[in-house]
């Protein structure tokens, strides 16, 4: 079966047929990183899990693993009961682990030096330590 997923998956990489979610339904993401031997560093991580986020990132940093750049989609936007709530424990358990948020709210038409164009759907964060801060604000004021 995974060489058919990873046929249909039409990628070099390998792609695992899972739901992430808190151990009970679903897996718990540090979970399928270790049986899948991924690496405990990561370039870029982007998380859009509906729900299931918070659960993911600690289960992530869990793991031992560091990213220098996460993407996480919050659907601010939505109004949905909850959304405030999760964005806010997702930004103070990144915070509590050295991460820094760098993009509050970047909205769905993002572009170039306007990334903060249309409906706030995610928050962009930054291992300050892998990524310069002052550059990355840089991109985001579309100075570079």
């Amino acid at each position: 079966i995974d060489e058919d997923v990873n046929r249909l998956c039409n990628r070099k990489c390998k792609c695992v047929p899972c739901r992430i979610g808190d151990g009970n339904n679903g897996s718990l993401l540090g979970q399928v990183l270790d049986e899948n031997e991924v690496p405990k560093h990561i370039d870029y991580l982007s998380i859009d899990l509906e729900g299931s986020d918070l659960i993911a990132v600690k289960s992530f940093i869990d793991s031992g693993r560091r990213f220098k750049v996460l993407t996480i989609e919050h659907n601010l936007y939505s109004m949905n009961p909850g959304v405030s709530e999760l964005k806010r424990d997702i930004f103070l358990l990144l915070a509590t682990n050295n991460y820094v948020r760098v993009g509050d709210n970047i909205g769905h038409m993002a572009s170039k030096g306007n990334f903060y164009n249309g409906w706030p759907f995610e928050d962009w964060y930054i291992d300050p330590t892998e990524v310069s801060y002052t550059k990355a604000m840089k991109i985001l004021r579309g100075e570079v």
